[in-house]
């Protein structure tokens, strides 16, 4: 139980501490569960969490589909992008970047991504320092 507290909690900082570096309001962690995506933490610069309500959702209607694709999703407006078409989603979470998360020593965790209602970009610095906490973050969970 301790263990499992501890590892929870350095979720939590990887995801506030990536969440520092961009623009975008949330940062979140998806578990992929079959056909499901489930939000494992999700950090908001708010501190509205239930701002958005997706705490599990859909695999074929997430913007994470496209991540775990083609290994990585940048949109500064989803509502115009065509990757996207089809998602209940798209429009309404207008910015994302999210990358994959995999489990050392092999297979897919989830996905790590940083999403707004607004357009927001992102650097390429700070994409890549997005990336390499992806790789951080696979050691918790």
């Amino acid at each position: 139980r301790d263990l499992h507290l501890s590892i929870r909690r350095q979720r939590q900082v990887c995801i506030r501490d990536s969440n520092k570096w961009v623009p975008h309001r949330f940062t979140a962690i998806y578990a992929l569960e079959g056909d499901l995506l489930r939000n494992m933490e999700v950090f908001d610069e708010r501190n509205e969490i239930r701002a958005l309500d997706l705490q599990t959702v859909q695999l074929n209607e997430s913007f994470c589909q496209v991540v775990l694709r083609d290994g990585k999703l940048i949109t500064t407006d989803s509502a115009a992008d065509a990757r996207l078409e089809g998602s209940p989603y798209q429009g309404v979470v207008h910015s994302y970047v999210g990358v994959p998360v995999a489990i050392p020593g092999g297979g897919l965790y989830g996905t790590l991504c940083h999403y707004d209602v607004v357009e927001r970009h992102i650097a390429d610095k700070e994409f890549e320092f997005f990336r390499q906490s992806a790789l951080i973050l696979a050691h918790y969970v």
